[in-house]
């Protein structure tokens, strides 16, 4: 790989069916929205549940136990104000299709369904009963693991598939429109390696494990005390980490919800996901899956190079949440989109 040029100036790769999958989970708001302290604060009184997959990162000692016993709660109630400040312009909400092009001229097509997130937290909680240690992150990717293995097979693409996973750490803020998106507002992160199964309970019990052993608190924080010297370094130093790290990204999972249109977290603009196709320069297809309120929300973005069509990766998305639902849920429950 040349990185003297710019990494938006990397051609599209073609030979898709030779390249292993690639399922970039982007956690943009990792230490904002609370979702990384929280399972960092689960990990303090759980033995089981520490990282050791580097034992060159120190062990807690009684401060850091201090520390969050006192601010763990301020924190916590911090993220509940967060949480119930969301708000929504209503025709991004109303989104079911979307086309588009990116600042390189390269063209994007996307759609995106919703379901009931009750039912669905019904159906976690009781298919999940007996391993608590299963999280609803888990499930999640279990879900996406099992429908991308069905899309990849619909479209021809058969033999063992991997996801290679990626959870970010930002140190900048990020840019509040397209035009600002770029390499340099992501700053570092870790990549492991997750199956890609066609059977569902196996799917999650791989999500689980492999971020058991990749996403301990002390990994995490190790991570993120390097990210703290990251914006310090030379540029091309910069391009040759983000080079490494974003090597042949295929697929993205991400908490963003999709729209042109920015979103709100107590009245600050976020860009949406669309952004960050300027950032990914080999990227293929988006894969999110959100929240808000009471609805879950599948979408996924799609390279229009790849010839391949996006709504059947959300519907076989959808199918198995479906059945989940059927099984799990609560009975006489109807299950169906929510239409806008």
């Amino acid at each position: 790989m040349d990185y003297s040029k710019p990494l938006w100036e990397f051609e599209f790769l073609e030979d898709f069916n030779d390249k292993e999958s690639a399922l970039l989970v982007q956690f943009h708001h990792a230490f904002a929205d609370g979702g990384a302290f929280l399972s960092l604060w689960s990990c303090l009184n759980d033995e089981d549940k520490r990282c050791k997959i580097d034992k060159k990162f120190p062990k807690f000692n009684i401060l850091v136990h201090i520390f969050f016993l006192f601010f763990g709660p301020l924190y916590c109630l911090y993220i509940v104000i967060i949480y119930t400040s969301y708000k929504t312009d209503g025709e991004a909400a109303k989104i079911r299709e979307l086309t588009g092009e990116d600042t390189r001229g390269t063209k994007f097509f996307a759609s995106n369904e919703r379901l009931s997130f009750p039912e669905l937290k019904v159906c976690y909680k009781r298919k999940c009963t007996g391993n608590t240690k299963i999280t609803f992150n888990d499930y999640v990717l279990g879900v996406v693991s099992k429908s991308l293995d069905k899309w990849y097979k619909e479209h021809g693409i058969t033999g063992a598939k991997s996801i290679s996973t990626f959870v970010s750490v930002n140190t900048r803020p990020l840019p509040k429109s397209m035009e600002e998106a770029t390499l340099f507002n992501e700053s570092v992160g870790m990549k492991f390696m997750l199956p890609m199964r066609e059977d569902f309970d196996t799917a999650i019990k791989d999500a689980k494990t492999s971020f058991r052993k990749n996403l301990g608190m002390t990994a995490i924080l190790s991570l993120n005390k390097f990210a703290l010297t990251f914006p310090y370094l030379p540029e091309f130093v910069t391009r040759l980490l983000g080079g490494l790290v974003f090597d042949d990204v295929d697929l993205v999972f991400s908490n963003v919800p999709f729209s042109t249109d920015p979103w709100y977290v107590c009245s600050k603009k976020v860009n949406r996901i669309a952004a960050f196709s300027n950032v990914y320069y080999n990227w293929k297809v988006f894969f999110v899956v959100t929240t808000y309120r009471d609805e879950l929300m599948i979408t996924a973005m799609a390279n229009d190079k790849l010839k391949m069509d996006t709504q059947k990766l959300i519907q076989a998305a959808i199918d198995i949440l479906k059945t989940e639902i059927q099984e799990y849920g609560t009975k006489g429950t109807k299950v169906h989109l929510k239409q806008d």
